[in-house]
C-alpha cells in the first residue's frame, strides 16, 4: 500500500516542521459528483471559487465502466475558475481492481487539467474481508500509479479505514 506508506512518511515529516510554517487556516475545497448537479444544472464554479474554495475533486468514474457524464465539463470549468483540480474513482471492490484502475486512468487522460493526484474513493467492502480489501486497494493503487505516472491518494472515512480495511 504505497499510498499508506507515503502518507505515513509525510505525517512524520510534517510533525518535525514548526507549527508556524503553516497557516492556521487550512485550504478549503469541495468534492463533486452528480449529486451536486440537481437536475443536471451546471455548477457555478466561479461562485465556488469566490466563496473561498481553493480545490475541487470531481468524480470521474465508478466500477469498471461508468463515467460521470459531467466529468469533462466540471474539470475544465473548475480549472477555468482558478481551482486546483483533482478527480476520483469510486471503488466497487466486487469487481476487478486493475480493470477499474485502467478505466479510471483512461478517463483521466481525456482531461489534462489535473493539478492534484488521482484518488481512490473507497467506502464499501462489497463482501470482502479486511485482508481481501487491502489486497484490492493495493492492486488498484499500483495499477493506477503505473498507468498515470502519479502516486494516488486514498479517500475514505475513519470507521471504514479501521473496521473494513483493518
Amino acid at each position: 500500500m504505497t499510498a499508506v506508506l507515503t502518507a505515513a512518511t509525510l505525517a512524520m515529516t510534517l510533525s518535525a516542521v514548526p507549527a508556524t510554517a503553516f497557516s492556521s487556516v487550512a485550504p478549503s475545497g469541495i468534492d463533486v459528483s452528480g449529486h451536486q448537479r440537481g437536475n443536471g444544472a451546471p455548477i457555478q464554479w466561479r461562485e465556488v471559487a469566490a466563496d473561498g474554495q481553493r480545490f475541487a475533486f470531481v468524480k470521474a468514474t465508478e466500477g469498471e465502466g461508468w463515467v460521470n457524464p459531467h466529468y469533462l465539463e466540471d474539470v475544465h470549468a473548475a480549472h477555468q475558475a482558478g481551482l486546483l483540480v483533482g478527480t476520483y474513482h469510486y471503488a466497487r471492490p466486487a469487481g476487478d481492481a486493475r480493470a477499474q484502475a485502467a478505466h479510471y486512468a483512461a478517463t483521466l487522460a481525456a482531461a489534462p487539467s489535473h493539478s492534484l493526484p488521482p484518488v481512490l474513493d473507497i467506502e464499501v467492502d462489497e463482501g470482502l474481508d479486511p485482508a481481501q480489501l487491502q489486497g484490492w486497494v493495493a492492486d488498484f493503487l499500483a495499477e493506477a500509479e503505473h498507468l498515470t505516472g502519479r502516486t494516488p491518494m486514498v479517500y475514505t472515512y475513519r470507521y471504514f479505514w479501521r473496521e473494513h480495511l483493518g
